[in-house]
């Protein structure tokens, strides 16, 4: 029971937050660039999200007084930091909300069939929209049903693909492409995106009286945990065909029967569904609370634009993930970094006493030349 209440709810939280519609980008990242590449993104930035999560954790544990992270970026970095914190944060959960708009339509299919492209995604942005204006217990809900979703399709995919993998399944996919080998960045950047739910860790360590140490091991296991459920993913989607599509459910559709594909497709909506309307939330809260904006405005940002940014061209999904997570999940990083540096110069540290502060330096390098491996490539 200890185990549970201190390990494995709280590592949960995380691995909740993180698994998300950055899955279905990685087969096809991990086909192209090399599976042994993606691979070792994935567990090397999974590493490194480790060490960015404890850094915020220990920010707000040290930090008096409630704040959000643009409020921690304007307490340490001044007014310039809060506004790049703010213009990061709001472009990458802008940017999150046309992905979701994208892969409505892939999910759609699966139950519908092809064609009707904008009657779908009106729909899907319709629903979407209004469920922003939900209260706060069914935001609750929405997380549950993210996690239930996301869970049981892997784990279908998995298992469909379980009996198609052998020693020929990764005949056509790259083992190391060297051309393609800054590929991965973006897509795993923001397959690991789960900075939102280290303020609720915090929240519950808090709450259970619990010391804060001790919250270290789930945030490590909490980030690392993805890296095994995504690798699975993408094992049984090779392992159901050779044609891995851009977004992994479509390349299935010829393999996998209709029902079954409808059941994913079921599952996959309401997963998405339920990340719009905490996503869409999260964004019309910083409208109001950081930029003082009125509701009306708010609402009407959160509505309207991912559906103007759709229409003017944003609709390559993974182009949309690689820019979301290589620049500004890279950026909101480098932030988080320079944050704690502050905080740990002016109150110390509560979790990361022994770790050298020059390892930031290493940190910020990492993700400035992914960042500018995303821009010229």
């Amino acid at each position: 029971m200890k185990f549970y209440r201190d390990v494995i709810l709280p590592s949960g939280l995380l691995s909740g937050t993180i698994i998300g519609a950055g899955v279905f980008a990685l087969p096809f990242i991990f086909k192209n660039s090399g599976f042994i590449t993606g691979f070792l993104y994935l567990v090397i930035f999974a590493g490194i999200f480790s060490i960015i999560y404890l850094m915020h954790a220990d920010t707000i544990i040290k930090t008096p007084g409630l704040h959000n992270y643009v409020g921690y970026a304007r307490l340490y970095l001044g007014k310039e930091g809060f506004y790049l914190a703010l213009l990061s944060a709001v472009i990458a959960m802008l940017l999150s909300l046309v992905v979701y708009l994208v892969l409505s339509i892939s999910f759609l299919n699966l139950i519908f069939g092809g064609g009707g492209v904008v009657y779908k995604i009106l729909v899907f942005w319709i629903i979407g929209s209004l469920c922003v204006f939900l209260k706060v217990k069914a935001v609750a809900l929405s997380e549950t049903l993210i996690t239930g979703a996301m869970v049981l399709i892997i784990g279908l995919v998995f298992i469909l693909g379980l009996g198609g993998i052998s020693e020929n399944t990764f005949v056509n996919v790259n083992v190391i492409s060297p051309a393609f080998i800054f590929l991965p960045f973006g897509p795993v950047l923001f397959s690991l995106a789960g900075r939102s739910a280290i303020p609720s860790l915090v929240e519950y360590f808090k709450k259970t009286g619990q010391k804060f140490e001790k919250i270290k091991t789930p945030i490590i296991i909490g980030t690392l945990l993805p890296t095994l459920v995504y690798t699975l993913f993408v094992v049984g989607v090779f392992g159901l065909s050779n044609q891995v599509s851009s977004d992994a459910v479509t390349g299935m559709k010829e393999i996998v029967s209709p029902p079954l594909m409808a059941i994913i497709g079921i599952l996959g909506l309401l997963a998405i569904i339920s990340s719009y309307i905490m996503i869409g939330q999260n964004v019309r809260d910083i409208f109001e609370e950081d930029l003082k904006v009125k509701t009306w405005w708010a609402n009407g940002i959160v509505i309207l634009l991912p559906l103007v940014l759709y229409i003017i061209g944003f609709q390559n999904f993974l182009q949309i993930i690689a820019l979301t997570g290589g620049i500004f999940l890279a950026l909101d990083s480098i932030l988080v970094v320079l944050i704690w540096w502050r905080s740990r110069r002016r109150y110390g540290s509560a979790l990361l006493k022994k770790l050298s502060p020059t390892l930031g330096y290493v940190l910020i390098i990492a993700f400035l030349i992914g960042a500018i491996s995303e821009v010229i490539y």
